[in-house]
């Protein structure tokens, strides 16, 4: 596997795919059923309404989480071996966030990188990682 393909989340390159899979076939009834939007989401453990919001929005979040992390100088990848789970609903969060446009300009202007809490739905989870990685407050 390409090391490329093994730095994106899963929930980014499944968005990617279906947001180019559908948009090609938006016209194809087959790809249009209810059955088939629920079995998708089922196997990506979203609920159907996630997933169409998902597939509409242009897949840039999960970059957004790396560059976020890379800043609070969190290794995505020992985060990712310790809490998967958590790896996985964070990226579903950012997938999904209302508010990954002001997060993209706020990294593209240099803004103060402490203006993130207030907005990131990721915030808490985000800072407790960080917490747990500078160990114990003695």
């Amino acid at each position: 596997m390409s090391n490329s393909l093994t730095n994106q989340s899963l929930l980014g390159t499944a968005s990617r795919w279906l947001h180019n899979a559908w948009a090609r076939y938006a016209y194809e009834p087959a790809l249009r059923s209810d059955g088939d939007a629920e079995q998708i989401a089922h196997d990506l453990n979203l609920s159907v309404s996630e997933l169409q919001a998902l597939c509409a929005r242009d897949g840039g979040s999960p970059e957004l989480l790396r560059q976020r992390m890379a800043q609070l100088h969190l290794d995505r990848q020992a985060v990712k071996r310790a809490h998967p789970a958590v790896v996985r609903d964070m990226e579903r969060t950012c997938a999904l966030c209302a508010v990954d446009g002001k997060c993209s300009r706020d990294f593209r202007r240099g803004a103060d990188p402490k203006r993130w809490a207030e907005y990131c739905p990721n915030a808490p989870t985000l800072q407790e990682l960080q917490a747990e990685a500078r160990g114990p407050a003695d």
